[in-house]
């Protein structure tokens, strides 16, 4: 996890704020960033790559904190369980229903990284509705907690 003082927190701000107005100017070919070490170095970034820097210099901005890690393209049951927070017999079960796609290598059931991040971002949506459905369920019947 990247450490986030006062200071870190202050210098993203004004980073941010610069990128976004970059982001605002973005061509096809990505945003400009303009960096300073020791001479001015100017680096093209792909667009993707671009909201992701934006997404983690916001974050940063905000107090919040950064965990950076990879994931590799090709998950085991036991990591594709650990990234969905379940067991690995229930991420059985859910490959066994055909909520989730997996293929086979040799004896062993693999998971594309992809889809089971596409999982997790439905399950997300899914919660997101819901709760919005049980918010608007409380104010049309009154309901305070």
């Amino acid at each position: 996890m990247l450490p986030v003082s006062d200071d870190t927190t202050a210098q993203a701000r004004e980073f941010a704020s610069a990128l976004e107005e970059a982001a605002r100017s973005r061509g096809a070919d990505g945003v400009v960033f303009s960096a300073r070490a020791g001479e001015g170095v100017t680096v093209t970034v792909p667009g993707g790559l671009a909201d992701l820097v934006l997404e983690v210099i916001g974050t940063v901005s905000r107090g919040g904190a950064i965990t950076v890690r990879s994931i590799p393209e090709e998950l085991t049951t036991t990591t594709a369980a650990h990234l969905l927070g379940v067991s690995r017999p229930t991420l059985m079960k859910m490959i066994k229903r055909g909520e989730l796609p997996a293929h086979r290598v040799g004896s062993h059931t693999r998971l594309r990284c992809g889809d089971v991040l596409g999982f997790m971002d439905q399950q997300r949506a899914a919660q997101r509705q819901a709760f919005e459905e049980l918010r608007a369920f409380e104010d049309e019947h009154d309901i305070t907690g």
